[in-house]
């Protein structure tokens, strides 16, 4: 079963966050990483990247930082989200 790509983007995320974000007290931040590095990582181009970016960042699921780097509040919402759009 191929994952929509909102939710392609969106594992990928959450992979990068389990193997190398940072925990803070906002929620976990990932590192530095340019949209066509998260596209190669989800097998998506940047421009599907972008528009996922987008529709996670409208839900509340992942916020930017000032310093060009992706928060996600709580991963066990970015989580659930994911099991709900695979359901769909």
């Amino acid at each position: 079963v191929s994952l929509p790509a909102t939710a392609r983007v969106a594992r990928a995320i959450i992979s990068i966050a389990k193997d190398s974000g940072k925990m803070t007290k906002e929620g976990m931040l990932l590192p530095k990483l340019t949209q066509a590095e998260i596209g190669k990582i989800s097998d998506s181009p940047r421009e599907t990247v972008n528009r996922a970016f987008s529709e996670l960042r409208d839900k509340g699921l992942i916020l930017p930082t000032e310093t060009k780097q992706v928060l996600i509040p709580n991963v066990d919402n970015l989580t659930a989200w994911i099991k709900s759009a695979v359901e769909d």
